[in-house]
């Protein structure tokens, strides 16, 4: 899977905590039938970070979690 297309399927798990104003990504909003494409998607964004393609702070706003 490539880096866009694992943040378009990230986009779909951010939930809003509500309380706290803040917003994170939350695997239960998935059929469970697609969750090795969502893990499969976490690890790729997460590999992405780690080998220097685009900084957390990136990721992060890329996947409106801000």
């Amino acid at each position: 899977m490539e880096l866009e297309r694992a943040i378009q399927v990230l986009r779909k798990a951010v939930k809003h905590s509500g309380n706290i104003d803040q917003k994170h990504i939350d695997l239960t909003l998935i059929p469970a039938k697609d969750r090795k494409e969502y893990e499969s998607a976490l690890m790729v964004s997460q590999l992405a970070v780690k080998d220097g393609k685009l900084t957390r702070e990136e990721l992060i706003s890329r996947l409106l979690l801000i």
